[in-house]
């Protein structure tokens, strides 16, 4: 089987060569837009640029936030605008003369028949607006903050039963306000315990009961349950002046927390309330932005370069990765999609590959990727440096084994498609190399390590690895690209 099974895929490879593009539900990417560029930047997990889009109009972009149909909905920098993007990040629809300046948005769980609804935070008016997934106005809602617990609405997310929770931000204080998103009516304010520089404006819903919220003038953290009872306070840093910058919550409640006044990345544990760890880098300076992708890895946006870089850490709070994403980018938003994956539909199908976002997660394949499910998946670990080594694991949850590779060599723009696949072809087949050969279960996994070596010619080459298993088709599993660094 050893030199069988690569000569039958060549074979088959050489006759059907017909490209098409893979038609699955939202892209395994990221979207990352540039305050100070001017553009939008569609990266993938391994860091490769997949495409630039200057903005059209040009304008200063404040966030790129990806809707559950993969759209892209774009925060405008201070300006009474907001943008909607295709997946191609072609423009939508461009919305003018709002009345007032967006500063976030969140989106209600999406029916089987594509609907949601866009929840938009006005910065300078406290009003919420409401719009279809066409971009079309429904509604549009006003907040009455109390001062002196705030008296500007700045950031908003959605719980695990459907509220929009918004956070209002202030110079001594801040609050939350509730929308019950049925009744279309606010409750509120729930009011923080205590009086602290700058506090509110920044509210995470997480897996369990629980929405969380800071400022970026404190370092502390509010938790409250979802009937607005303030429960807990915690601070994650007693050392200096805070700054933490957009947020992000994992499947198991751990929030990861960019510090933009000296680079730290917080690791804290929502179930306990502690910092677990303080995750420091010579490399940063000024992190911004996070988000969480289909995988559990942690990219977090540091603006102090030009260009700015997105950085992925894998769970341990080590960088394995970073990608170019314009000038001066801070990106607040959710620009992957996990937290609309984990809190707001874990039980949709993000991908359409027939299981439940929240299993997905839960066994480590990518709610964002129609190929990765429990049939096959491949996965990649490792510092994708010069002089480190990357591990690939072809894994699949099923108890059969089956006769399978693993393959590399250049991506194919678009993915292949042919009768004797399941799936698409990730990798251009006139540069296809098979890298191991093998078998994968549920209990013996099939791996490849690549030692990367220390040659800096090297940087740069991007490399596409893919597996392939063998039932009554070739299985094909997701696609795992990088670039060497």
């Amino acid at each position: 089987m050893s030199t069988t099974l690569p000569r039958v895929v060549f074979s088959l490879l050489a006759t059907f060569t017909a490209s098409t593009l893979c038609a699955q539900g939202i892209e395994d990417v990221l979207v990352i837009g540039s305050r100070k560029g001017n553009d939008y930047h569609k990266i993938s997990r391994g860091g490769e640029v997949l495409k630039v889009q200057a903005s059209k109009p040009s304008t200063s972009v404040r966030g790129a936030n990806r809707a559950p149909d993969g759209k892209i909905w774009v925060v405008n920098f201070i300006q009474a605008t907001l943008t909607i993007l295709k997946p191609d990040l072609s423009v939508f629809s461009h919305l003018t003369s709002l009345p007032g300046y967006p500063s976030s948005v969140a989106f209600s769980r999406m029916s089987k028949t594509g609907t949601y609804a866009a929840y938009v935070v006005l910065n300078n008016t406290n009003q919420v607006l409401v719009f279809d997934q066409n971009a079309q106005m429904l509604n549009m809602l006003s907040i009455m903050p109390t001062p002196p617990f705030g008296d500007r609405a700045l950031g908003c997310n959605m719980d695990v039963l459907g509220n929009l929770w918004v956070g209002i931000r202030g110079r001594s204080a801040g609050s939350l306000y509730k929308l019950n998103t049925q009744t279309m009516q606010f409750s509120g304010p729930y009011k923080f315990p205590a009086l602290a520089a700058n506090l509110g404006g920044q509210v995470y819903g997480s897996t369990g009961l629980r929405v969380y919220t800071m400022g970026d003038g404190s370092r502390d953290v509010f938790e409250f349950d979802l009937n607005g009872k303030f429960l807990r306070q915690a601070s994650l840093s007693t050392v200096g002046t805070g700054g933490v910058g957009e947020a992000a919550i994992d499947l198991n409640g751990m929030m990861w927390v960019p510090d933009w006044r000296n680079g730290s990345l917080y690791q804290f544990n929502t179930v306990s309330m502690t910092t677990v760890r303080i995750h420091q880098d010579s490399r940063l300076r000024s992190t911004i932005g996070c988000a969480i992708d289909g995988e559990g890895g942690i990219w977090v946006i540091d603006r102090s370069t030009t260009p700015s870089l997105a950085y992925k850490y894998n769970q341990n709070g080590r960088i394995e990765q970073y990608a170019p994403v314009g000038t001066n980018t801070s990106n607040s938003g959710d620009f992957t999609g996990y937290s609309y994956a984990n809190v707001v539909d874990p039980n949709g199908d993000n991908d359409g590959d027939g299981e439940t976002n929240r299993s997905e997660l839960k066994n480590g394949t990518n709610p964002f990727n129609a190929q990765s499910n429990s049939a096959l998946s491949l996965r990649m670990d490792g510092t994708q440096y010069i002089s480190q080594t990357v591990r690939f694991t072809l894994a699949r949850r099923n108890l059969s084994t089956l006769p399978a590779l693993i393959a590399f060599g250049l991506r194919a723009n678009p993915p292949i498609s042919a009768p004797i696949f399941t799936g698409k072809l990730m990798i251009n087949p006139a540069l296809l190399l098979v890298a191991t050969v093998g078998s994968t279960s549920a209990t013996k996994p099939l791996n490849f390590y690549l030692p990367l070596p220390n040659n800096p010619a090297l940087r740069g080459i991007p490399l596409m690895f893919q597996g392939m298993a063998l039932d009554r088709t070739f299985v094909m599993s997701d696609g795992e690209g990088f670039v060497i660094r």
